[in-house]
């Protein structure tokens, strides 16, 4: 059985995760898709998004944080 579902999106966000000393290996993941991300610039697009996450989790300053909203189903 499935407890949970956690999902990145939805208007309130009610779980943050600290990425922040993942996040070059995240980059690095996400450049080798060349064909998806070669075109762009990705942290210029996810860094400002994942600051604003730690910030409203109180996380401390310079830190970044993606956001779930988690559904519990039992």
């Amino acid at each position: 059985m499935v407890r949970e579902v956690w999902y990145q999106g939805g208007p309130n966000p009610d779980h943050a995760v600290d990425v922040t000393a993942t996040y070059p290996r995240k980059l690095a993941a996400l450049a080798a898709h060349v064909t998806q991300t070669s075109h762009e610039d990705v942290d210029a697009r996810m860094r400002p998004v994942f600051e604003l996450n730690a910030r409203r989790a109180g996380l401390p300053e310079g830190s970044l944080a993606e956001a779930f909203t988690v559904l519990r189903t039992g």
